[in-house]
This record gives structure tokens, C-alpha cells and sequence, in this order.
């Protein structure tokens, strides 16, 4: 019974938490489109199974965090068919936690994260780019006036 727990998404996002960001940080954790997650919480969704107590415990923590409610419950040893059907996602498909702010990490098992995709739109990116260029200009006056003064400088010494 030791690697057999439920983790169960409950459904619902708890009070004080603002809804579209709760979606869009599970949206990141759980790597799923922003659309699929409404339909996600709309009843108790089983999202990993054969967990032992510590790891599910763990999940439940993390989860909460960020407003998501949810349960982890041992396996019973027999089936039945439950009075409320509780749906899958792909199949017991595992998810990968990833970090969600520099404190907040939404699982830790001490794995290291490498950032394989960037998922961003064409608008987000250009935004990107110009708020880049618009930051950098006041870096590039402040360079402009050392390498200034290092040239007057020069000058009065030779």
C-alpha cells in the first residue's frame, strides 16, 4: 500500500485565488492548453496514480498553493464503479511540475528543470523585442557617457 495513492484534482479553485491566473499557472505545470483547463476542473479528475503518501502529499501541498484544490486517496484493493465517475486526462498520463515562481515550486524531488519550448505567440514576442529595445537605451546612455569621460580623460593625460 505504500505506492498506492490517488492524486484527485477536486474540481474547484479555492476562495481568494484569481480564476484565469490559477488556469493559466495549471496550464504551465501540467504543459496543457489554456482551453482544455475549464474542462479539466469542471469534476474530480484523477491526474496521477501509484503515488506513495509523501509524494502525494507532497503534489496536494503544491497544488494548493497556487488555489487548485485537491485530494490524494489510497487505492482500494477492489474495484467498483463509483456513483460519480471521475474522468482521466490521456490515459494515466504522468505530468511534469515545472517551477512556477523563484519560491514556488510546485513539486520538488530535487530533478533540475531545463527549459526545452517557449511557448509565445508572434504579438507576445514582438512586445518582447520592443520593450527589450526600450529598456536597453538607457544602458547603452550610461555607456556612452564612461567610455566619454575615459576618452577626455585620454586626452588631458597624453
Amino acid at each position: 500500500m505504500a505506492d498506492n495513492y490517488q492524486l484527485i484534482l477536486i474540481g474547484k479553485i479555492a476562495a481568494g485565488y484569481d480564476v484565469e491566473i490559477v488556469h493559466e499557472k495549471l496550464s504551465i505545470i501540467f504543459d496543457i492548453d489554456l482551453k482544455k483547463i475549464p474542462k479539466l476542473l469542471k469534476k474530480p479528475t484523477i491526474i496521477r496514480k501509484g503515488l506513495n503518501y509523501k509524494i502525494a502529499f507532497q503534489y496536494k501541498q503544491n497544488l494548493e498553493k497556487i488555489g487548485v484544490l485537491c485530494d490524494f486517496l489510497p487505492k482500494l484493493e477492489t474495484e467498483f464503479e463509483p456513483i460519480a465517475p471521475t474522468a482521466t486526462i490521456e490515459d494515466q498520463e504522468t505530468f511534469t511540475l515545472v517551477e512556477l515562481e523563484e519560491t514556488e515550486v510546485a513539486i520538488s524531488d530535487n530533478s533540475k528543470f531545463r527549459v526545452i519550448d517557449i511557448k509565445m505567440t508572434f504579438g507576445a514576442i514582438l512586445i518582447f523585442i520592443i520593450k527589450l529595445l526600450l529598456a536597453s537605451i538607457p544602458a547603452l546612455l550610461i555607456f556612452w557617457v564612461i567610455i566619454h569621460a575615459v576618452q577626455i580623460l585620454m586626452y588631458m593625460l597624453f
